[in-house]
């Protein structure tokens, strides 16, 4: 297998929004996914759980309190300095720091994508990953589905991957302007890149679609972030992505720019006079080999 294209695509994601995005996270999870994987799980049995791109841990800050409490939990970043933050997000979501059990958790720097990742010599009851595959393009995950059957193909484990971006961004109220720049973001999260296209707004869709392409169970169910007028601090970190995609992608014609600078200012005004609520559509899958 060509690997080259499996390790190139990474972004680097930022403490104060992993910290921020949390309760969006943890309200928009589909309840009804998330119990079906309960239920096949083995309960009050020491679980074995893989966590993929695990960020600062908001996956273990959520399901832990799920899960037996003798869950081993393995995590996978690429990023040192997020699994240094682990104890530090567990404490800001409410819970003592101290409360975590070391020999439960083992971090690992890596890649996932990478076929020599050591987590692929271990057998797991639950794999998870939060957020993660819109990066991703088509290719890669297949890919990656690859992997997972050369892994575990004798023994499956359930694949929870939540809160995949489903369909483009919509504010309301909304009007011409603001959709055409929507349209425009989102043919820069799916421009061609030397690894691909990004899944981006696409990723639910692809990655239901390749699961069953590949021979996997499986059952979706939406997740959208319902993000209110009032969450003022989220709508104006949501314009900053959009400052970050556009620059890039007007570049330097000076017209682009200007009608853009204006919409932003117009949209960044509104969110601080709490006047517009967005929605962003993310779908999560539950999948088994």
């Amino acid at each position: 297998m060509n690997t080259n294209h499996l390790k190139e695509s990474y972004q680097k994601a930022h403490f104060d929004w992993l910290s921020l995005r949390y309760p969006l996270d943890a309200t928009a999870r589909n309840r009804h996914l998330e119990a079906q994987a309960l239920s096949q799980l083995s309960a009050g049995e020491a679980l074995r759980v893989l966590d993929l791109g695990a960020g600062a841990g908001a996956n273990i800050g959520y399901y832990r309190r799920l899960l037996p409490s003798a869950t081993q939990w393995w995590l996978v970043e690429r990023d040192a300095a997020l699994l240094k933050q682990l104890p530090r997000f567990i404490e800001g979501m409410g819970e003592e720091g101290g409360n975590i059990i070391p020999k439960a958790i083992h971090p690992l720097r890596g890649n996932f994508l990478d076929p020599d990742c050591p987590v692929y010599s271990h057998s797991f009851d639950l794999v998870l990953a939060n957020a993660v595959f819109d990066l991703l393009s088509a290719d890669q995950f297949q890919r990656l589905l690859q992997l997972f059957r050369q892994a575990w193909g004798k023994h499956s484990p359930l694949f929870l991957f939540t809160l995949n971006l489903d369909q483009g961004l919509r504010f309301n109220p909304t009007d011409k302007e603001t959709e055409y720049w929507c349209r425009r973001y989102e043919e820069h999260m799916h421009r061609l890149q030397h690894f691909g296209r990004a899944m981006a707004a696409h990723c639910g869709q692809w990655m239901e679609r390749l699961f069953l392409e590949n021979g996997f169970k499986v059952e979706s169910g939406s997740s959208a972030w319902e993000i209110s007028p009032q969450q003022t601090e989220v709508l104006l970190a949501k314009l900053e992505f959009f400052e970050k995609a556009m620059t890039e992608l007007v570049g330097t014609d000076a017209r682009q720019r200007n009608s853009f600078q204006q919409w932003l200012a117009q949209k960044r005004h509104q969110a601080r006079q709490q006047e517009f609520s967005l929605l962003v559509p993310h779908r999560d899958v539950l999948a088994r080999m």
